[in-house]
């Protein structure tokens, strides 16, 4: 993907005469925009839906997403997994870059040869710009091929880990349920049965997806991250919010989807979900150009796209920018989730494992809080029970798949705690597979 996107910056940049002159020419026709701190949320891009608004799909992505997920069980200690995040952020960031700097040339190139192809008619969708830049442009053999090669490593390594984790939550959610007792080697067929299934569906969501308007991006994100939000909300609201029961996590899961979803598709139904388009021209394009029988003359520069009248009622919705739709979805969630636990019943915190509960201001400032405010910050969960690091725990677990059959293996979980007011039980089995049963005063 990468090799793709660094052989369209360069011979795009070589065509038009240099980076320096492609930042010109976007800068000119007003295409680069820094700092929009306009705090309207309809604006469909500003500093604040980009740091906020993507704060809160980053942290779906890399925080709660089952194909992720997959990846870190896959590591054998905690601190692996964070590394794999850490070494994440470069390749994130320089793979956005890239994708960012190939629009500007795309854009550069067309206007420095005065010909628009959208606007010339020479294709109908700008999902499809970037293909046609490549056929007009990387015209030396292979090249073409390199590209399409790119996009298929890039997709199909993303698809494949998708389908996957698909599978995985059917299987354990839905199917293991009822047919749990069956052997191995069938539930492998049935697995890999749901990986085909899924996947036909995906085909089919491809050729939908050519329908729609805008961008295949603000697609993706509208819809991923709708569902995205409130997924994250629900694992928020169980470790953030330890008074929150089921009622509240299933009922305030299943609204926050139902809701952000409903204005992703509503703003896409009325077309307010599309950006506006800036003017372009055709004035060196060959035989595309279209007479103005009003004026006699040839029409040669395309006009900014007219923006839809103004919104009334809860139409207004439909005009919030798509980068809020995770952070919509996701506050749904929380508050309809407190609000359903307090209805039926709020849960004790007291009862909560400390091992689920989340000490965001123990990470934020837990050195400058006293111990009262502390605990009262953690909503009187009782983290002094802890006694095993969680490294301790997953290099013990890897150790025990090293030396033990698979079954030994499986029994090396986490340590369970039963406590009361006096006594602390911790039961654990170490790499030998023998039971170790330890009481602590507390």
């Amino acid at each position: 993907m990468v090799a793709g996107l660094m052989s369209i910056v360069i011979m795009g940049c070589v065509d038009v005469g240099g980076i320096d002159k492609v930042w010109e020419i976007a800068n000119d026709n007003n295409r680069i925009q820094f700092f929009e701190f306009n705090p309207d949320p309809t604006v469909r891009h500003s500093t604040w839906n980009l740091i906020f608004g993507s704060f809160v799909t980053w942290l779906y992505v890399f925080g709660v997403n089952q194909a992720v997920c997959q990846r870190f069980n896959s590591v054998p200690t905690l601190k692996a997994a964070r590394v794999s995040i850490l070494l994440n952020i470069p390749g994130t960031l320089l793979l956005l870059g890239l994708t960012c700097l190939a629009g500007l040339v795309i854009f550069a190139y067309y206007a420095n040869k005065g010909c628009d192809p959208i606007g010339a008619g020479y294709i109908t969708n700008p999902n499809q710009l970037l293909p046609y830049f490549v056929m007009d442009v990387l015209g030396v053999p292979g090249l073409p091929g390199l590209f399409v090669a790119c996009l298929f490593s890039g997709s199909l390594s993303t698809l494949s880990s998708s389908l996957s984790a698909i599978s995985a939550n059917t299987w354990e959610d839905v199917l293991k349920l009822k047919f749990d007792h069956w052997p191995e080697y069938k539930k492998t067929i049935v697995t890999k049965c749901t990986v085909v299934i899924f996947g036909v569906l995906s085909i089919g969501m491809a050729y939908m997806a050519a329908g729609l308007g805008g961008t295949v991006v603000q697609a993706s994100m509208s819809f991923s991250g709708s569902a995205g939000g409130a997924l994250l909300g629900i694992f928020i609201l169980g470790a953030v919010f330890p008074w929150s029961n089921w009622i509240g996590a299933v009922s305030g899961g299943i609204i926050g989807v139902m809701f952000s979803m409903w204005i992703s598709i509503g703003a896409y139904v009325s077309g307010r979900g599309r950006p506006g388009m800036l003017p372009t021209t055709v004035q060196h394009c060959p035989y595309n150009t279209t007479f103005n029988a009003t004026y006699g003359q040839l029409n040669l520069t395309i006009p900014s796209r007219p923006l839809p009248p103004p919104a009334e009622g809860l139409n207004n919705l439909y005009t919030l920018s798509y980068l809020w739709f995770p952070s919509v979805g996701f506050l749904t969630t929380i508050i309809v989730g407190m609000i359903a636990s307090a209805i039926t019943g709020f849960n004790n915190p007291a009862d909560m494992d400390p091992r689920y509960h989340m000490p965001i201001f123990d990470w934020m400032c837990g050195c400058l809080i006293p111990g009262k405010i502390k605990r009262f910050l953690n909503c009187n969960v009782n983290r002094s029970v802890l006694q095993y690091d969680d490294e301790q725990i997953l290099d013990q677990k890897q150790q025990a798949r090293l030396n033990e059959s698979p079954d030994k293996a499986k029994e090396v979980a986490s340590p369970l705690y039963e406590t009361n007011r006096t006594t602390q039980v911790t039961s654990d089995v170490d790499i030998n597979g023998h039971k170790i049963v330890q009481n602590t005063k507390l």
